[in-house]
């Protein structure tokens, strides 16, 4: 079993199947390509996936199966173990109640299958919150949909996504309300592995949860250069992030009393998910409006925005995958560029 790149750009994997027949699947060209590559000729080193479904109908392979593969390919890529349950859930929740787990992959269509699955999800509520989805959970899953579809594209399953002619919702800007003010409330009454949770997602703009937040360990603050180093399992690209001195010297002591590898734990146990600990904090700080952990992060740009900083600067601490995506976010916060942009308009030379 091998990985290597053809001579047009595409990556291959060559490898055996359960009957020693050799195989050759392309998975593409570029990065990701190259990364879906890797996975899966560890994942074939392995026997993670199997070479052929285990469950087909005489239409092809089915939905559900489809979907147990793309989990494990999605477990053998690194993905966390949340995002892997979410969806399962998403699949055990939307898609299986309204198509069926036997449906035929091949038989599904946009106009026949995937418009009246939306049209379902904005008409019924969600059995969590019992009110109306919004625009944000149906695009959710409709993304983890159209993933599934060019999955199994790429795998040989089907030759076409039903997917191809969706397009995502418009989706109402979330009100950002945050203050430092109130920052420095919560701060004052968090339980202590909050309170760092809360500084570190501040002070460096890291992705709260498993993907950046929890998965920081104090091997990867180098203390001598005063940095960090996080690895970003949304682009798959490491960053190396700058840290202030004051908060410098705050992780040198949090370090020195701390008995996990993790930055972030409870009891010497790293933790996994702080929501409910955060939400209660901003309830003790009397906040009363909604507050999430990203808004730290939101701030954490923001405000560096807003006092002149470099929009590339801010991309990369971010760990955007371009300085368009900055831009498309969070220019409105650059601070009268508009009007110096306007301002270096020549004026027309007036005649006589």
């Amino acid at each position: 079993m091998s990985v290597h790149q053809h001579n047009d750009g595409r990556w291959i994997v060559v490898y055996k199947d359960a009957n020693g027949k050799r195989h050759d699947k392309s998975f593409g060209r570029g990065e990701d390509a190259q990364l879906e590559a890797e996975a899966f000729d560890r994942a074939m080193k392995t026997r993670q996936v199997q070479t052929t479904p285990a469950e087909r109908t005489d239409m092809g392979i089915t939905l559900e199966s489809v979907i147990g593969l793309y989990c494990q390919h999605l477990s053998a890529s690194g993905k966390t173990q949340r995002h892997i349950q979410e969806v399962q859930y998403v699949a055990a929740s939307a898609y299986y109640p309204f198509w069926g787990r036997a449906m035929p992959l091949q038989m599904m269509q946009y106009v026949e299958h995937i418009i009246p699955f939306i049209n379902h999800l904005q008409e019924t509520v969600s059995p969590i919150t019992k009110k109306l989805r919004n625009a944000v959970t149906i695009n959710k899953y409709c993304s983890y949909l159209r993933a599934i579809f060019n999955f199994a594209i790429r795998h040989g399953y089907i030759q076409e996504s039903p997917m191809k002619f969706w397009t995502k919702q418009k989706e109402q800007p979330r009100r950002f309300q945050l203050t430092l003010e109130d920052l420095g409330k919560i701060l004052a009454v968090a339980d202590k592995h909050v309170r760092l949770a809360v500084e570190l997602c501040y002070q460096l703009g890291v992705r709260p949860g498993a993907s950046e937040l929890f998965a920081l360990k104090w091997s990867d603050v180098d203390f001598e250069k005063g940095q960090i180093t996080v690895f970003g399992r949304k682009t798959n690209k490491i960053r190396v992030i700058p840290i202030k001195p004051a908060f410098l010297e705050y992780l040198g002591k949090e370090q020195a009393h701390s008995e996990c590898e993790y930055i972030i734990s409870y009891k010497g146990k790293p933790v996994t998910r702080i929501n409910k600990a955060f939400q209660r904090a901003c309830r003790r700080a009397g906040i009363t409006y909604p507050v999430r952990m990203y808004d730290l992060r939101h701030m954490f740009a923001t405000l560096m925005l807003t006092h002149g900083a470099d929009l590339a600067a801010v991309s990369r601490l971010l760990g955007h995958s371009s300085v368009t995506m900055t831009a498309d976010v969070y220019y409105q916060y650059l601070e009268g560029e508009k009007e110096r942009a306007i301002n270096l308009l020549p004026d027309i030379p007036q005649a006589g």
